[in-house]
């Protein structure tokens, strides 16, 4: 991965598979034909440059703007699409075969319903639903690809992706729950709300993304994350294992997962607050944790430094979880120096050393 695209290696039967995904507004360059291609690979992985060139290209292809939307995929006159005759999101993490799923589940269950006025209401709800579950996590990749070259913000992001996977996607498709009339109501409530927390995150990891690229550095060595670490994903996850719930049971599931996914994106954006003013004791001061307004999210390192300094006295802030694990992503603290601001004299802290171990 890189700024901006992912390229892919697939080994099949004789022969690999090679192909780059990327937003046109992040690579100088068309990547339209195999030459083009592998002259891109080559440089931008140079360990390619030893066997890539040498290959024989069997057959290549090009799609432009692969995401799309649609404005109806599922009709009472007994028509639907699904796959990529609908809507599709982007081949990154093959989230479509996920959404695939859901779809079908829901046309098979609209071709079953023999009631006009059942299947009126059904087919309503259902489209709704499609657009909603394809909305809420559009923001990943209209915005999220500036964030996939840098190792902290693409985990920090994906940690947040698959708690939210687990608990919105997994959970109610593995309880039959997409399907029940009485359930969707709320269900759509929530992926409103998590359709414009996840825009609002991503955007705020991209514009952390680019102040990085500000202030080069290397890391000392490899950084292994562990996910599991983040103790909320862990929470999300178990979700999994919570089947034969009732609709009702479900509901008061969600709400928990809402309030999980809330500190989450808190965590996130305070570790992202203290790496930035350079003092990791501010992703648990609760002055500077308490200011941090989900609904209107914005990466302004001065306003940062600012919350910074008026929280130096704050007391201790509650986690449910060890955000001290995201610690390991960032490597060595960075410099206090804000834009317009003078450079912060308050040392840095003690630092545990990194584990080792188209537009589409």
């Amino acid at each position: 991965m890189g700024d901006g695209f992912w390229l892919w290696t697939l080994p099949l039967d004789g022969m690999t598979s090679v192909g780059a995904v990327y937003d046109p507004q992040a690579l100088a360059e068309e990547l339209t034909t195999p030459d083009e291609l592998i002259d891109w690979a080559v440089r931008e992985f140079p360990l390619f440059a030893r066997d890539l060139r040498q290959r024989q290209v069997v057959d290549h292809g090009v799609l432009r703007n692969a995401s799309h939307d649609c404005g109806q995929t599922l009709s009472g006159a007994g028509w639907a699409l699904t796959g990529e005759a609908g809507r599709f999101p982007d081949p990154l993490y093959s989230l479509g075969s996920d959404l695939i799923a859901i779809y079908n589940t829901l046309i098979v269950d609209a071709v079953l319903t023999t009631e006009p006025v059942v299947l009126a209401r059904k087919v309503e709800l259902f489209e709704r639903l499609m657009r909603a579950v394809h909305e809420a996590y559009m923001p990943s990749f209209v915005i999220g690809y500036r964030t996939l070259g840098d190792q902290e913000c693409f985990s920090l992001r994906y940690t947040w992706e698959l708690a939210a996977y687990f608990a919105f996607y997994v959970f109610p498709f593995i309880n039959n729950l997409f399907t029940e009339v009485h359930f969707l109501p709320g269900c759509l409530a929530r992926f409103s709300w998590l359709g414009s927390m996840n825009h609002s995150l991503q955007t705020y990891l991209q514009d952390y993304a680019r102040w990085k690229k500000q202030r080069p550095r290397r890391p000392a060595g490899p950084i292994l994350y562990d996910f599991a670490a983040a103790g909320a994903l862990g929470f999300a996850e178990r979700t999994l294992y919570r089947v034969g719930v009732t609709p009702a049971e479900a509901a008061r599931v969600l709400a928990e997962q809402v309030l999980n996914l809330e500190e989450l994106a808190r965590a996130i954006v305070a570790h992202a607050g203290s790496e930035v003013v350079g003092d990791r004791t501010m992703r648990h001061n609760a002055a500077f944790v308490s200011g941090i307004d989900l609904s209107d999210l914005r990466f302004d390192p001065r306003e940062i430094g600012r919350r910074a300094e008026g929280a130096a006295s704050g007391g201790k802030h509650a986690w449910s979880f060890d955000v001290d694990a995201f610690a390991a992503l960032a490597g060595e603290v960075r410099s206090a120096t804000l834009p317009g601001a003078a450079a912060s004299e308050r040392p840095p802290p003690p630092h545990p050393p990194a584990p080792r171990g188209s537009r589409r």
